[in-house]
């Protein structure tokens, strides 16, 4: 009779430890997919805006029209155009990465190509946007501020 008492009591152990076990993979599972789900999200908008972007890019009229109105050369607006694409592209790069989606290796290629388009002569203290020069801490307020330290230091260490 004890014996039958501690293997009941030992099946039922094992049975609440397997239904444990499975709700915490199946949790796992669900966080991975809403990692992906959000890297594949980022990754759409960056080329809906890349697309809106290099056809904007390409609008000679638009071109002429900023350039006016912020009083800059166009071949400044062109080059704003493509540092945003860059931005947007990296930081895309920054968020596979941060999900677990994209390994460092492959991140640190963007980053450099990142580093080396938007700032030619070394980190300094603007980036070329379509408006003209924006000042970095200013524009770096809308990104987001993991990637702006990962971009920063990798960056300065070119």
């Amino acid at each position: 009779m004890a014996s039958e008492s501690k293997f009941r009591t030992a099946t039922e152990f094992v049975g609440t430890l397997s239904i444990v076990l499975s709700l915490i993979f199946v949790g796992l599972e669900l966080r991975h997919a809403n990692n992906v789900a959000e890297a594949d999200a980022v990754m759409q908008i960056n080329a809906m805006y890349l697309e809106t972007s290099v056809s904007a890019e390409h609008d000679p009229d638009l071109i002429r029209s900023l350039a006016e109105k912020f009083e800059i050369e166009e071949a400044v607006v062109r080059r704003g155009f493509r540092n945003v694409q860059t931005m947007n592209i990296i930081e895309a790069a920054w968020t596979s990465f941060d999900r677990g989606i994209m390994d460092e290796d492959h991140l640190n290629a963007y980053l450099t190509d990142g580093c080396v388009v938007l700032f030619p002569e070394g980190f300094s203290g603007s980036i070329v946007t379509h408006s003209g020069a924006t000042p970095w801490n200013e524009y770096k307020r809308v990104l987001n501020p993991k990637f702006v330290n990962k971009f920063e230091t990798f960056c300065r260490a070119l």
